[in-house]
């Protein structure tokens, strides 16, 4: 039995200890009773029968225990308890009155109470020995693994499902215990009742708050605050403290010389700047208000000093006496233009402060979103829009409550990173300071440009490149003089002429300094003299671009050809990351880059599992190269990760990227490019990926303790390489499906950690059922996957045309079997959103040929006895629908539904500011192909009384020969409507053939053999079947599907661009459009509050 487990266990056997003593007591009762009632006799004999019932429970569970003693002694316990209290049942029957009328009978039984005296007394004692075991066995098993386990949990948010249900289990069961009045417990078992009951409240409410989190998240949300190098030593720490400013006497070593005069002079100047900012920025963080600005050139440290800023305690301290009384919560968010969608826009900035927020305040989660909180707590997972979580976190700025025992520090980087409205953005946090000017402070920093410049002109500022020589001089020391390879050419004198020469040209730029070193330590490897190293310096432009341009043509130019072109491949492999903003590869895996330039099918030699000693030998070896050839443009990093509490293996701690977001502006330049395509051609960047990939695993030590989230992300980057450079081409991906059957341990579960690993499917539809709150994701299914199994769901969102109908070279591998043990339905379903999903309004040739695939599996799928009349569940352990719908739908009718509705304009996506159009003729062909129920009415409700808006029309779709209508009603204008005109002249309702002629009217012709195969023989069917997918170009035989084209939208009014202008209309004067709030709407429960973005959403519900 697992830890958790056992704690239920305590609870029921605790439990027990509180029905014996009612046992008990019943029993003495009905001793000491004069008149011979059997009216305690019988409450004992229904206490008895509960406790049986819990005995017979413990004994259907595996008992837990440190030994198998434990085990047995708790075991024999539990029978002893069980045989006793078969006994005292027995007994009560025995003194039960037959003959309840009979004075007779009724004596008899009195005096049958006197006569089994003796009994009830020995029975008594016994019960008391057992009373005392089992509390031992309650302390010992609350003070074990379960403890152990559950204060894990409950620290960290993260468990298992089976954990999270066993947890819910044993609350409810501590909860009854503690509830009762006449529990037995002596203080120290009670005590231990009390903690127990707190930790597993605890615990469950931390995952439910990590799984509301995790919805609100995004991937890669915090990767552009970890991949920021630490500050070098004591650089910074001198801003926030005062005793912590580098002398700079201690290390001139000859003070007398000029060198070292000149050097005071300047560190005299350059001190009194120091002084000035440090008061201004300490200040601020003491006890200022609105606004601090750190400015400064590219490449300055301002990321850098804004992360150590992050976590100085010194910064902390003086923050929590701002805070004075009032608990100090302290957020930061760092743009960045080269990350993900999240990390550059408002929607990131929005939902990664609401994390930091609630992680901070839990308290306020269940008032912000208390339907979420529910459902969480009931063990579902929640879905989060754009809006959503913009809304939140306006409102908790709103709340007066909020910020009466709290004050609010946020650190946001890189506004100019920002992709959107600059000025929207500084108007944003302007406003936030003015609407809580004593309770909210901002920290921003930026790039020197106008428009903040003057929109923070009258707030603290620091420039940050006017201040930092000391902090430069510092690192040239510590970097010359530490550096093992140069300690015998470095003196005191030679490293201050050269720090006061890199100060002189460096202009306050860190990145440059970083830069200039590698050159630096270069020459003193190669013995350079002082004046040619003073040379060299000199020689260097001071602007960060042309000095990329100088280090960059040095590796052009190197004179080995190897080492230029290995150079040139490492940038490659970490600009393809950049490009298609995927995540950096790691050090492990580009140690592999010699191996495969040497041969690229080493993979197919001989490779074993290494040792850890060997893989820290390889990485030290592979670092050392990086830094030499790439001359600082890349860099090796500490690797980040989104599960703290999950270690990070030694293959995964350091990663390689490009040293300074300003390098990925100069290596997009068309010249630079083309230098890199020039120099490595003939390198496969697919291949290379796929191989190094496998070796890593093929050279795993112990496959046993790789975690599923690691692979899950890896094999995911894999998949992006190929649809991104190879274009989801029949050939690579079976080169790489054949190198992944190279992996030895494809057949085994992985491990496991943390409360959610790889989710199967995101219902991106789930806006579409009713009581959506309360459904906004499906929560995530829970098995042992196999390596196997990751690599087909993963491969799934671009198509596996190569599993299911696979070439000679993979027919009997494990994939394929793999594949084939998933079956059809599973693996349809598993890529259905997906398809809904991928469908672009501007198709270019990448996203054709992945929907080409993606169609081609689908109808493989069907073509091997899938059925899109099947409900949309995972195995028999997959949340079904019905429990929110009030049926089960299936894949069929959601795509019937997303197809009326506009599956994104549902989800209130838009794109470039227009509506995105959705091509869904050829799964309806392949649906109603393969036998697609077409029992479907549309009803058009005119007649439906909408409260206080007459002018609705009221849409519902009903499935089957039972019209069931699971999904959320529509409501469109009373205005002129192909769909209302059509209902109007057919009592309201339209069949599936109509819709059809209205959805795609160009083709319903070829759809009608289809429309009306139900009822057909066999053969019939199947040759209307092969007749239609041919006329359409999707015959497996004769693939040749139909371009994408638009679908009519059915109901533009609602859905189309206009829908503001068409709600307040429609509302008229029971709703205003206010720039602040959204649009308000004055019903007669209140004001309710539409999101300006999506306001179809909230307006269902209003209506409904």
């Amino acid at each position: 039995m697992d830890p958790l487990t056992s704690i239920s266990l305590v609870a029921n056997v605790a439990a027990f200890v509180d029905f014996g003593f009612k046992i008990v007591s019943a029993a003495r009762e009905v001793q000491s009773s004069t008149s011979g009632t059997t009216a305690t006799n019988v409450n004992a004999e229904v206490l008895t029968i509960n406790f049986r019932t819990v005995v017979a429970n413990i004994k259907g569970s595996r008992l837990a225990g440190n030994s198998q003693l434990d085990e047995a002694r708790l075991a024999a316990l539990v029978d002893e308890c069980e045989r006793l209290s078969d006994e005292l049942l027995g007994l009560l029957d025995s003194l039960r009155a037959r003959k309840p009328g009979s004075k007779r009978h009724v004596f008899v039984i009195a005096l049958r109470n006197m006569m089994k005296r003796g009994e009830k007394e020995a029975l008594e004692a016994r019960l008391d020995r057992c009373r005392n075991q089992l509390q031992l066995e309650i302390a010992q098993r609350t003070s074990e693994k379960s403890l152990e386990r559950l204060e894990v949990i409950a620290a960290s948010g993260e468990c298992q499902t089976n954990e999270l249900a066993v947890i819910k289990r044993s609350l409810h069961d501590l909860h009854q215990l503690h509830s009762t009045t006449q529990t037995k417990l002596d203080s120290t078992s009670f005590q231990g009742l009390n903690s127990l009951l707190k930790l597993c409240g605890q615990a469950f409410e931390n995952v439910a708050l990590s799984k509301l989190l995790s919805s609100i998240g995004f991937e890669k949300m915090s990767d552009r605050l970890e991949n920021i190098a630490e500050a070098h030593a004591t650089t910074f720490n001198w801003l926030v403290d005062a005793s912590e400013a580098v002398d700079p006497k201690a290390s001139l070593g000859d003070l007398e010389s000029l060198e070292a005069q000149e050097w005071l002079r300047y560190t005299e100047v350059q001190d009194s700047y120091r002084k000035v900012s440090r008061e201004a920025l300490t200040s601020w963080l003491l006890e200022g208000n609105g606004i601090f600005h750190i400015f400064g050139k590219p490449g300055s440290g301002k990321s850098t000093l804004l992360k150590h800023l992050l976590k100085h305690p010194a910064v902390q301290n003086m923050l929590e006496g701002w805070a004075g009384g009032k608990a100090l919560i302290k957020c930061s968010f760092f743009f960045w233009k080269g990350g993900s969608v999240g990390q550059k826009t408002f929607s990131g900035l929005y939902r990664s402060l609401l994390c930091s927020v609630f992680k901070q305040c839990p308290e306020l989660v269940p008032s912000i979103f208390p339907s979420l909180w529910q459902l969480c707590l009931q063990g579902g997972n929640a879905q989060l829009t754009d809006a959503e979580a913009r809304r939140a976190f306006l409102e908790i700025m709103e709340r007066d409550e909020v910020f009466t025992h709290r004050k609010f520090a946020f650190f946001i980087d890189g506004l100019d990173e920002f992709e959107g409205d600059d000025t929207g953005l500084v108007r944003t946090f302007l406003g936030w300071t003015r609407l809580r000017p004593d309770n909210i402070k901002i920290c921003v920093s930026s790039r020197e440009l106008p428009l903040f410049q003057e929109r923070f002109s009258s707030y603290p500022k620091l420039r940050l490149h006017e201040v930092t020589s000391l902090d430069i001089m510092g690192y040239v020391k510590s970097t010359l003089e530490e550096n093992e390879d140069l300690s015998s050419a470095v003196d005191h004198s030679l490293t201050l002429h050269l720090g006061q020469k890199i100060i002189e040209k460096a202009e306050g730029v860190l990145l440059w300094v970083s830069l200039v070193l590698r050159i630096v330590e270069r020459g003193l490897l190669q013995e350079d003299n002082p004046e040619d190293l003073e040379a060299k310096i000199d020689g260097l432009p001071t602007e960060l671009e042309n000095l990329f341009q100088v280090i960059f043509k040095a590796i052009e130019t190197e004179a080995h050809p190897i080492d230029r072109r290995r150079a040139m491949l490492t940038l490659a492999v970490c600009l393809e990351r950049t490009s298609w903003e995927l995540s950096n590869v790691f050090l492990h895996q580009l140690s592999f880059l010699d191996e495969y330039e040497s041969d690229c099918n080493f993979l197919f030699k001989s490779l074993r599992q290494t040792e850890t000693i060997e893989d820290e030998e390889r990485l030290r070896r592979c670092r050392k190269q990086v830094n030499g050839r790439c001359r600082g443009l890349v860099s090796v990093t500490a690797s980040s990760t989104d599960e703290p509490d999950v270690p990070i293996p030694t293959r995964r701690v350091e990663q390689v990227a490009i040293t300074h977001r300003s390098l990925i502006e100069f290596f997009s330049k068309t010249q630079v490019r083309e230098v890199i395509e020039a120099q490595t051609q003939g390198f496969n960047m697919t291949q290379f990926t796929s191989r190094s990939f496998v070796a890593q695993q093929m050279t795993e030590p112990d496959p046993s303790s790789i975690e599923e989230s690691h692979l899950h992300f890896d094999i995911l980057g894999l998949f992006k390489v190929v649809w991104y450079h190879d274009f989801m081409n029949t050939s690579i991906v079976t080169d790489v499906l054949l190198d992944l059957q190279k992996i030895p341990f494809l057949s085994s579960p992985l491990k496991v950690s943390g409360s959610e690993s790889y989710r199967p499917m995101d219902y991106g539809w789930s806006y579409l059922w009713r009581k959506r709150a309360a459904c906004r994701r499906i929560g995530s299914h829970k098995e042992d996957r196999t390596v196997a199994e990751i690599i087909i769901f993963l491969a799934l969102k671009y198509g596996l045309p190569e599993l299911l109908t696979p070439p000679e070279v993979l027919k009997g591998g494990a994939l394929v079997q793999a594949a084939q043990k998933i079956g059809p339905q599973h693996l349809l379903m598993r890529m259905f959103d997906t398809l809904l999903a991928s469908t672009q309004p501007s198709w270019n040739q990448l996203e054709l040929r992945q929907y080409d695939r993606l169609l081609k599996t689908m109808a493989m799928c069907l073509r091997d006895g899938a059925s899109p009349n099947l409900p949309v569940t995972w195995q028999q352990n997959y949340p079904l629908l019905d429990r929110f719908s009030g049926r089960i739908s299936s894949l069929w009718e959601v795509l019937i539904w997303t197809t009326l509705c506009g599956y994104d304009q549902v989800n209130g996506m838009q794109i470039n500011g227009q509506k995105r159009i959705l091509t869904f003729l050829p799964i309806w062909v392949l649906f109603l192909a393969y036998g697609a129920d077409t029992e479907f009415k549309l009803k058009v409700d005119t007649d439906h009384a909408v409260s206080l808006y007459q002018d609705a029309i009221r849409i519902v779709a009903l499935f089957g020969k039972e019209q069931e209508d699971p999904f959320t009603p529509l409501f469109i204008p009373r205005l002129q409507n192909l769909v209302v005109d059509m209902a109007s002249k057919q009592n309201g309702l339209l069949s599936l053939s109509d819709i059809t002629s209205l959805l795609f009217p160009d083709n319903f012709h070829k759809f009608v053999p289809l429309l009306e195969q139900q009822g057909s023989s066999e053969q019939d069917g199947e040759e209307k079947r092969c007749a239609v997918l041919k006329s359409f170009g999707l015959d497996l035989e004769h693939w040749d599907p139909p371009p994408p084209s638009p679908v009519v939208a059915v109901f533009p009014e609602v859905f189309g661009l206009s829908i503001n202008k068409f709600v307040l209309e429609m509302l008229g004067p029971y709703a205003v459009d206010e720039p602040q709030r959204g649009i308000v709407v004055y019903t007669k429960q209140g004001i309710e509050l539409l999101d300006r973005n999506n306001p179809a959403h909230d307006l269902v519900d209003i209506l409904e």
